[in-house]
């Protein structure tokens, strides 16, 4: 399925390889069917991939392509292929072991139409679990008691925290109408934050918490269906992380917005717990980068190197463990009375001078802070488009600045639409420059207009148009002083123009208000060689007009 495409493939922020997606197919998938039909979303998005890279361009592999691609459209592989991640689909897997029932056990990935197999999409499968994941959790009768596990810590009021080795509880699961981590891994502990509730003939014990712990670090830490733990949990929580056994926090599984962190305890509670462990892992980043920029404040934009960036920071924020990215952070001081941390209060991938996503806590970064970052020198660009729906810079980046950032920093434009970009700018000196910046053009702002593209003589210009009777032409007028100029296309907007200069005194002059236009029309999507550019302007206006009729030989 994924001969001679290599080992592995880049996409988006993932390395994915192919023989490791296999062995976790095979283990969360199982049934045959299944692992098909993800392995087939793989194949398919990996193909869109390579399809546009130039050792895949042969007739051969073009025929694949269209084989195997089929009728899908583009939006509908990467759709797949971003909702079925392997967090989600081992949450519903875990589910579906829980209760073992046949309605998650005999769901088909395919429908059978007219004698076909068709896929299914992604999106309606986990739709589907999710409804059936809701109905099997409300019909379980009298399942908010647990009784397994050991007593790890108890309280005054009776509340008591268990652990259960192996790290899954199917008495958890049902109780607390999630997983039971029943997709750990190998070393997990689950943690119970349980209440007695007293009867007549015994203490039965209901649990509100479910902590998983690895290597001493908190994975998922979640409350009653997977929703957030509420501050009532407060003391509970402070109390166990003052454990031996508790050395900080990793984050990350099924919903990981929904983990209970170290800053939802109140400044109280984390100074209390910093005091007797001062070197508690609370920050999903780290505290080992290099300063970058400061702040008008005590905070500061940190460096931190593929070296010294740990991988817990790496799984919190999405990037599954990848250690190719570097990373950048807002941080500021948390001081002890012995030492000095550092909490991570905004952060973001560094790759060669692009930043990625930006990942913050919700009202500690404003746009002076990001503008302070976005102009150092050591950044150059952003991964992702502005002004659309998913952007995380958006709104850290104020309107009053936006010009700047084109003109001076065109790069962070770089991944936006340049219609949205004309949208947001207007046709002025900032616009120009991010269309420079994304087509590899050098188009000079000129009083009245313009300078599209220069040329050393008019031969060069006729040459880049590939027309070969312009060509001939040329050639025959080539030892007149005569300069043809003006609204060679008769447009009205875009004219020839000579000026006194040795190196290009030939050029193409724009109307301001006309070079949005243009470049919308032309629809380039990259780098576009001055050939290319011309070829193009000859394809949609028609070939130019040099020289008058009278002057035809």
């Amino acid at each position: 399925m994924f001969s001679n495409v290599g080992g592995s493939v880049r996409l988006g922020k993932r390395r994915v390889v192919f023989q490791d997606e296999i062995d976790w197919a095979i283990k969360f998938l199982r049934k045959d069917d299944r692992i098909v039909w993800y392995l087939s979303i793989l194949q398919k998005i990996t193909f869109k991939v390579l399809e546009s890279k130039n050792r895949y361009q042969s007739k051969k592999w073009k025929a694949k392509f269209r084989r195997k691609l089929g009728d899908f459209e583009q939006y509908r592989i990467i759709q797949d292929y971003e909702l079925f991640s392997h967090d989600v689909w081992e949450h519903f897997f875990s589910i579906q072991e829980v209760y073992s029932h046949p309605s998650m056990k005999d769901y088909p990935f395919y429908d059978l139409v007219q004698g076909k197999s068709i896929a299914r999409p992604a999106k309606q499968i986990l739709e589907d679990f999710k409804s059936l994941e809701s109905k099997l959790q409300d019909g379980v009768q009298n399942g908010r008691f647990c009784s397994d596990g050991e007593r790890l810590l108890e309280f005054s009021d009776g509340w008591v925290w268990y652990f259960v080795k192996g790290g899954f509880s199917r008495q958890e699961a049902m109780a607390m109408r999630h997983c039971g981590n029943g997709a750990g891994k190998e070393g997990d502990i689950l943690l119970s934050l349980r209440e007695p509730i007293f009867r007549d003939w015994g203490t039965l014990y209901k649990p509100h918490l479910t902590f998983i712990l690895n290597k001493g670090l908190i994975g998922e830490a979640k409350g009653f269906a997977n929703q957030k733990p509420g501050p009532e949990f407060d003391k509970y929580i402070e109390a166990l992380l003052k454990r031996d056994c508790i050395n900080g926090f990793l984050g990350g599984g099924y919903l990981p917005k929904n983990n209970f962190q170290f800053y939802d305890l109140t400044e109280e509670s984390r100074l209390r717990v910093l005091s007797e462990k001062p070197e508690f892992l609370f920050d999903s980043i780290g505290e080992s980068g290099s300063f970058l920029q400061k702040t008008n404040s005590e905070k500061v934009w940190k460096h931190f190197k593929r070296a010294n960036c740990p991988e817990q920071a790496m799984c919190a924020v999405g990037e599954d463990g990848a250690k190719e990215a570097e990373w950048i952070a807002l941080q500021e001081p948390v001081n002890l009375e012995e030492k000095c941390r550092w909490r991570s209060l905004a952060w973001c991938t560094y790759r060669d001078g692009t930043l990625g996503s930006l990942f913050h806590s919700d009202g500690l970064l404003n746009s002076d802070l990001t503008s302070l970052l976005l102009l150092n020198p050591m950044v150059k660009s952003l991964a992702e488009p502005l002004f659309t729906l998913n952007s995380t810079w958006d709104k850290f980046i104020a309107p009053h600045r936006l010009e700047k950032f084109a003109t001076d920093k065109p790069g962070i434009f770089r991944n936006t639409p340049l219609h949205i970009v004309n949208e947001k700018l207007g046709s002025g000196l900032g616009y120009l420059s991010v269309a420079n910046d994304q087509l590899g053009l050098s188009m000079k702002p000129l009083e009245d207009g313009v300078e599209l593209i220069s040329f050393s003589s008019l031969q060069s210009f006729a040459r880049r148009t590939g027309i070969g009777s312009l060509i001939n032409q040329v050639q025959n007028f080539g030892v007149r002083k005569y300069q043809p100029g003006g609204d060679i296309f008769g447009l009205g907007w875009l004219s020839m123009c000579w000026r006194n200069c040795t190196k290009n005194p030939l050029f193409l002059k724009l109307k301001w208000e006309a070079v949005a236009y243009l470049l919308s029309n032309l629809s380039f999507s990259g780098r576009v060689t001055p050939k290319e550019l011309i070829t193009e302007i000859v394809m949609r206006f028609g070939p130019p007009q040099l020289f008058p009729e009278r002057m035809h030989i």
